[in-house]
């Protein structure tokens, strides 16, 4: 690892998790020891977690403890993953019906952040979430991007739907070497401001929508060009699905 990749992993990166109120690093650290386990080891984690997961639903959320008493089960019935057939799937239409009844009373990761999924069925999903879970998120990310080559520390750029305005995710963005670009407006000029960040930027990794990394790459196709010089590492999709053609 290079020294800029050290500084920013012992010192950035903590220093971004203080400001923003997460917990990105250590789960990171946790995640990579754990890869050392053995296979009867992770699963006897899982079924830890699960059994603290459904004890702590059952007590504390409305929908999962009416749904288990439904069923006439309790937390303790279900012993592993392969129990979960017991009970009926959360799916997208009960989190529109029930989204108040799903969530913890009080909030067990203290404040919770108002989300919405990307849409890509017909209709984004309302949903929260608080600094504990977008934390595993996060760190789970950069694990799967540390298998792929990709060294924690290095410049990325993620590209969203939504605005980061605040002075707090704009500190957290210089924090983690992040260049945030928003697709909320969308054109050729648009387009072509996009180009000369990323160009300038350098980033390891562009990871973003799949309808918008596509927009891009189709761009720089049609204007005969490509981004030699900061040719990425990966270019993770998310959200939508990645069609044959946009790959």
């Amino acid at each position: 690892m290079s020294i800029i990749g050290k500084f920013e992993k012992r010192i950035m990166y903590p220093l971004a998790d203080f400001m923003h109120g997460t917990t990105i690093t250590g789960h990171l650290a946790m995640l990579k020891q754990q890869q050392q386990l053995s296979h009867s080891e992770i699963v006897s984690i899982q079924d830890q977690k699960l059994s603290s997961l459904l004890n702590h639903s059952y007590e504390k959320v409305s929908y999962w403890r009416n749904l288990f008493d439904k069923c006439g089960l309790k937390p303790l019935d279900i012993k592993n993953a392969n129990d979960l057939s017991r009970i009926a799937i959360l799916n997208k239409s009960i989190l529109r019906t029930k989204l108040s009844s799903l969530i913890c009373k009080p909030p067990k990761g203290g404040k919770l952040k108002e989300q919405f999924s990307s849409g890509s069925t017909g209709e984004p999903v309302k949903y929260y979430t608080d600094n504990e879970a977008y934390s595993w998120r996060m760190a789970f990310m950069f694990l799967l991007w540390d298998w792929a080559g990709y060294e924690f520390g290095q410049k990325w750029c993620r590209i969203s739907m939504w605005e980061r305005n605040s002075i707090k995710d704009k500190l957290q963005d210089v924090l983690s070497r992040c260049l945030y670009i928003s697709i909320a407006k969308f054109n050729q000029d648009v387009l072509e401001k996009y180009k000369l960040k990323i160009e300038k930027f350098r980033p390891a990794v562009i990871r973003g929508y799949a309808g918008a990394l596509y927009l891009i790459a189709d761009y720089l196709k049609k204007i005969m060009l490509t981004m030699i010089l900061s040719k990425p590492l990966l270019l993770p999709a998310t959200c939508f699905t990645l069609t044959t053609v946009k790959q």
